[in-house]
C-alpha cells in the first residue's frame, strides 16, 4: 500500500506531463493546418475576438458584482487561463509562420500577436522576449503606433512598476524612442534598423 501511495504522486507528474506535451503538440498541429493567408487571418481574428470577449465580461462582472467577489476572481482567473493558451497559440504561430503583414493579413490579425503579448501573463519577460520580432513589424508598418506604445508602456511599468511621466506634448515616435531607452533595448532596435536599411 505504502508503496503505491508513493507512487501515485509520480504517476500523476508523467500524466501531467504528457497532457502538456498533448496540448503543446495539438497546438502545433493547429498552427501547421493554417495553410492558407485566408486561414491564418482567420484564425488570429478569432483569437483577437475572444481575447477582448473575455476582457469585455471580466469589466461587466467588475462593475455588476465588485474587485471583491467570487465572481469576479473566477473571471479573472478564466481570463488568465485564456491569456496563456492564447500566448503559447501566438508563439508557436510566430514561430511556424512569422508576424502576419498588414498588407496581405489585414489590420485586425497583424495588431493581434502584439495583443496577446501585451496580454501575457507574467511580468516583463514574455514581453521582452518577443520585442525584436514586434519592433520588426512596427517599423515595417506591420504593427500600429499606438499599440506598440501601449505594448512598450505594459513592459516599462512591469520592469520598473512606475509609468513614465510626460511634462510637455510629446510624439509617438519619442515616446517609442524613450520607451527603448528606459528598457535599454536599443542594441536590438539598432540590429533591427540596420538590418531594414
Amino acid at each position: 500500500m505504502k508503496k503505491l501511495i508513493l507512487l501515485s504522486p509520480l504517476f500523476l507528474l508523467f500524466f501531467h506531463c504528457d497532457l502538456n506535451n498533448a496540448k503543446e503538440l495539438s497546438i502545433q498541429d493547429e498552427i501547421n493546418a493554417l495553410k492558407t493567408i485566408e486561414q491564418q487571418k482567420s484564425y488570429l481574428e478569432n483569437i483577437r475576438t475572444i481575447d477582448q470577449s473575455v476582457r469585455d465580461e471580466n469589466q461587466k462582472i467588475l462593475k455588476e458584482s465588485g474587485k471583491t467577489s467570487q465572481e469576479y476572481i473566477t473571471s479573472t482567473y478564466k481570463m488568465w487561463g485564456i491569456d496563456t493558451t492564447h500566448f503559447k497559440k501566438i508563439e508557436t504561430y510566430l514561430n511556424t509562420h512569422g508576424h502576419p503583414t498588414l498588407k496581405k493579413h489585414g489590420r485586425e490579425a497583424a495588431d493581434t500577436p502584439c495583443i496577446i503579448i501585451h496580454h501575457a501573463v507574467g511580468r516583463a519577460e514574455p514581453r521582452i522576449k518577443h520585442f525584436k520580432l514586434l519592433y520588426e513589424a512596427y517599423k515595417k508598418g506591420d504593427l500600429s503606433n499606438t499599440l506598440f506604445t501601449f505594448y512598450l508602456n505594459r513592459m516599462y511599468y512591469y520592469k520598473f512598476n512606475s509609468r513614465i511621466k510626460w511634462g510637455e506634448e510629446y510624439t509617438e515616435e519619442l515616446e517609442v524612442d524613450t520607451l527603448i531607452k528606459s528598457l535599454e533595448l536599443q542594441p536590438t532596435r539598432l540590429e533591427i534598423d540596420k538590418s531594414l536599411n
